[in-house]
């Protein structure tokens, strides 16, 4: 896997305002998720800026997006935009329990896991297949999760 892991990434403030935003202005979508295109300055400017410095990588945004499963969700394996060349995950729900699950299987055999955890990051390559865990039935929120689609300057 080529991935690089961040935890605590956004600093507080931050933080809070992504997990405000999943409190409203939901569209549904196929496949049990809701969704939201993510076009204000706040995700296409300054989240983008800040994951720049932190990873020391130089990147413009492609497309920013929120997204929302709930328990019983199928997750398929996939690889992302052949329009970007990295994928920035977020894992926001900061109720989240490890014991729920959640995370994302990398691997075209979904081999290795990363652990849902409130405020990773997590920046890979677009050419990898990754997909998201399914997660326990004792969840009482969403599986919230904001993705950023970069491409390396």
């Amino acid at each position: 896997m080529r991935a690089e892991i961040k935890d605590n990434f956004f600093p507080h403030g931050m933080f809070n305002q992504i997990v405000e935003d999943s409190q409203h202005s939901w569209e549904t979508r196929p496949f049990i998720f809701l969704y939201k295109d993510l076009k204000n300055s706040f995700y296409t400017k300054d989240c983008v800026n800040f994951i720049s410095v932190l990873f020391n990588k130089k990147f413009n945004l492609y497309r920013s997006l929120y997204h929302a499963m709930v328990p019983g969700s199928r997750f398929k394996i996939h690889k992302d935009s052949k329009n970007s060349t990295h994928t920035c995950l977020l894992f926001v729900n900061p109720n989240w329990k490890p014991t729920w699950n959640g995370g994302t299987f990398f691997g075209e055999e979904s081999n290795e896991y990363i652990q849902f955890k409130p405020n990773r990051m997590i920046l890979m390559e677009c050419d990898q297949y990754h997909s998201g865990s399914s997660f326990s039935s004792e969840a009482t929120d969403f599986r919230y999760q904001v993705v950023w689609h970069l491409n390396k300057l």
